[in-house]
Order: structure tokens, then C-alpha cells, then sequence
């Protein structure tokens, strides 16, 4: 099974909206409507790298965000 199937479940390896927010430099609100409309900008996506190689979460990275949000519009453009 995959570790990161969503940009929610990105955002909650940080521990969840508020962490994610800190580490990536954007207000709690921000974070947390990037989860709820599990989605995370690739204006973002150099700030999340970044943030998670420090926290040890090497795995979440440029591949994984583009994977997963090719996905996210492929998912919308059918629906």
C-alpha cells in the first residue's frame, strides 16, 4: 500500500494542517484548506520538498506532488 495516496495524507505526515503549515511558512488556514480540498498547489511544492527532507520524510518529494496531482485532474476532467 502506498504511504501517500493524497495530498491529505502528505499534509497529515506533518502532524495534520497546523505543522504542515509551519513548516512550509503558510498560516494554519491555508494548510488546512489545502487539505480539505486535498490539494497542494505547485507554488508550494519546493517548500514542501524542503520541509519534509528535514523532517526525515524523504519520500515525499517533486515525483510523488506531480504524480499525485496528474492524478487529482485526471480524477476531476472524468468526473
Amino acid at each position: 500500500m502506498e504511504n501517500y495516496p493524497t495530498f491529505a495524507a502528505v499534509i497529515d505526515a506533518f502532524g495534520g494542517s497546523g505543522p504542515f503549515g509551519d513548516a512550509i511558512g503558510k498560516p494554519i488556514g491555508t494548510a488546512s484548506a489545502m487539505k480539505t480540498r486535498n490539494v497542494i498547489p505547485p507554488a508550494h511544492w519546493d517548500a514542501v520538498v524542503s520541509a519534509a527532507a528535514k523532517m526525515g520524510l524523504p519520500e515525499i518529494d517533486h515525483a510523488l506532488l506531480s504524480r499525485l496531482y496528474s492524478d487529482s485532474r485526471r480524477r476531476s476532467r472524468a468526473a
